[in-house]
C-alpha cells in the first residue's frame, strides 16, 4: 500500500529552524515528504546565474544534513513541478501540498498559478503559509502596517523532532556546481562596467549566515560601509543588494 504523506515543497526557505509548513505537515500527517525542484526554465532566465545556483548548493547539501537528521532526507528532482507530483503519485499518496508562499517574480508567479490550477484539477490541496512581510489579496493598505507587526513580532517556530523514513522513495542527486544547467561559469559571467565579476559567491546555508552575521556585528560600521562600496565595485549591484541585504535563504523565505 502506498504511504500517505504531505509533500513540504521547499523554494526559497531552505531550512528546517522556523518553518511553518515543515511544522504543520509534521502535524498533520503520517509521513512528511521534503521535496525541492530544480526547475530547468527557471534557471534560464535571465536574471537566474550559476552564482545564484552556488548559493542555492550550499544551502541544499545542508538542509539534506538536517532533515536527514530528523529521520527523512530531502528529495529532489529536476523538472517542472506539475510533472514531479505526476511521478511522485505513482510511489505515494500525496494528501496535500504545503509551502510557503513566494515573493519572486513573474515567473514564479506563473508556475504557482499552474500549481494551483493541477492541485484543483487533481483535488490535492495546497496550502501556502505567509513567509514575509507580503500580505496578499489586500482590498487596501489600511490595515497592512499591523498584519505586518504581528507577522514580524510572531514567535520562531522550533524545528522538528523527527520525520519517519520514507524507505522506498530516493532522491535524485544535487546537481554539481559546475553542472551545465546553470549558465556561464563564474569565470565567464559578463563584467560590470569596466570591473569584472570576481568568482566569488556567497555562502549558503544556515551555519554560514551564522558565522556572517556574527562577523557583521563585531565590524564598525565605518568598515561595514567602506566594504559595501567595495563590493558594490566588484560585484555589481545586484550582487551587492543581495549579499548586503541578508536575502540568503529568502533569495532563493
Amino acid at each position: 500500500m502506498q504511504p500517505k504523506v504531505i509533500i513540504v515543497w521547499f523554494k526559497r526557505d531552505l531550512r528546517v529552524f522556523d518553518h511553518a509548513p515543515l511544522a504543520n505537515a509534521v502535524h498533520d500527517a503520517d509521513f512528511v515528504l521534503p521535496l525541492f525542484v530544480v526547475e530547468p526554465d527557471y534557471w534560464r532566465l535571465p536574471t537566474s546565474s550559476r552564482r545564484h545556483w552556488c548559493f542555492v548548493n550550499d544551502c541544499l547539501h545542508e538542509l539534506d544534513a538536517s532533515l536527514a537528521a530528523l529521520g527523512q532526507r530531502l528529495i529532489l528532482r529536476i523538472g517542472e513541478m506539475n510533472d514531479v507530483l505526476d511521478e511522485l503519485s505513482r510511489h505515494v499518496q500525496i494528501q496535500a501540498v504545503y509551502a510557503h508562499e513566494e515573493t519572486g517574480d513573474a515567473w514564479t508567479y506563473a508556475r504557482d498559478r499552474k500549481m494551483h490550477a493541477y492541485c484543483q484539477r487533481t483535488k490535492i490541496p495546497f496550502l501556502e503559509s505567509p513567509a514575509n512581510g507580503v500580505v496578499r489579496r489586500l482590498k487596501n493598505r489600511n490595515d497592512w502596517a499591523a498584519m505586518r507587526h504581528q507577522r514580524m513580532q510572531a514567535s520562531r517556530i522550533p524545528r522538528p523532532a523527527s520525520l519517519p523514513a520514507l524507505p522506498l522513495l530516493q532522491s535524485e542527486a544535487i546537481p554539481q556546481k559546475d553542472d551545465p544547467l546553470f549558465g556561464a561559469a563564474l569565470d565567464q559571467l559578463p563584467t560590470s562596467g569596466k570591473t569584472a565579476i570576481q568568482p566569488h559567491v556567497q555562502s549558503g546555508g544556515r551555519k554560514a549566515a551564522i558565522a556572517s552575521a556574527y562577523l557583521i556585528s563585531a565590524r564598525p560600521k565605518s568598515i561595514l560601509y567602506q566594504e559595501s562600496c567595495l563590493a558594490i565595485t566588484r560585484a555589481g549591484y545586484v550582487d551587492a543588494v543581495i549579499a548586503a541585504s541578508g536575502m540568503g535563504n529568502d533569495v532563493i523565505a
